[in-house]
């Protein structure tokens, strides 16, 4: 919503926000891959949104290929976020 409504800085600190916290619970390491994603997507991948992401990465277990895991979350990702070319 707060992407929709224009508002990137907040949209950047939400994100950022999540992030963190899921790093400090030590769960979900693909949600940040995702959070990272889409911060990247919409412009707004930042050198801490960046950090978090490659923490998370090497903490991942994911079944089958890593690959696999950035398509499913691509494929999510653009029902939701949509960036003009």
């Amino acid at each position: 919503m707060l992407l929709r409504r224009g508002d990137l800085e907040a949209t950047r600190r939400l994100l950022l926000h999540a992030a963190r916290e899921f790093e400090i619970c030590q769960v979900y390491p693909s949600l940040i891959l995702a959070i990272h994603r889409a911060a990247e997507r919409i412009g707004l991948a930042d050198q801490e949104i960046v950090a978090l992401a490659d923490r998370a990465r090497a903490s991942l277990r994911v079944p089958g290929e890593a690959e696999a895991l950035h398509q499913r979350t691509e494929s999510v990702l653009s029902m939701f976020i949509e960036v003009a070319a």
